[in-house]
């Protein structure tokens, strides 16, 4: 019967590569989604040689190895929390809206977009009517002049 279903995604992080692979030159990190057969990636605007790449590093979620640099540790806890960080509003969005994640969700969370307004658009529609309560209560006063005016 084979595995359930993962109810969210987990993030990973790869190297983009195009092309021949050149070990002399910096490849790009970016943080790839797969949901249904649909691949989401952002990148993390952290440059790394091949060699100093470990798809293994943080339990499977690639990382940098300690021959990057004195920065090795931070540069992966930086990935480890921003993955960790969309993992975590992936799965509070699961529990809110069961079966609805779908890879636009993904992507609006990757780009760091609300996807709700805490609000929920009160501001918006109160904003809205208090603009127009005033029309509202001039046209009223004038319906009402005018049906004084013609019953007298």
């Amino acid at each position: 019967m084979g595995r359930p279903k993962r109810l969210y995604p987990l993030g990973r992080y790869r190297l983009h590569i195009r092309g021949e692979i050149d070990p002399a030159k910096q490849y790009l990190v970016q943080l790839e989604y797969t949901w249904n057969r649909q691949v989401i990636r952002k990148g993390m605007n952290i440059f790394v040689r091949l060699g100093d790449w470990n798809e293994k590093a943080n339990k499977g979620r690639g990382g940098v190895r300690v021959s990057y640099g004195p920065e090795a540790n931070r540069i992966n806890s930086l990935l480890l929390a921003r993955a960790d960080k969309i993992d975590g509003l992936l799965a509070e969005y699961q529990e809110k809206h069961p079966n609805q994640i779908t890879a636009q969700v993904i992507a609006d969370f990757l780009a760091d977009k609300p996807l709700t307004r805490e609000d929920k658009g009160r501001i918006l529609s109160s904003l809205f009517w208090k603009g127009l309560n005033p029309i509202i209560r001039e046209t009223e006063s004038d319906a009402a002049a005018m049906r004084t005016a013609r019953a007298a």
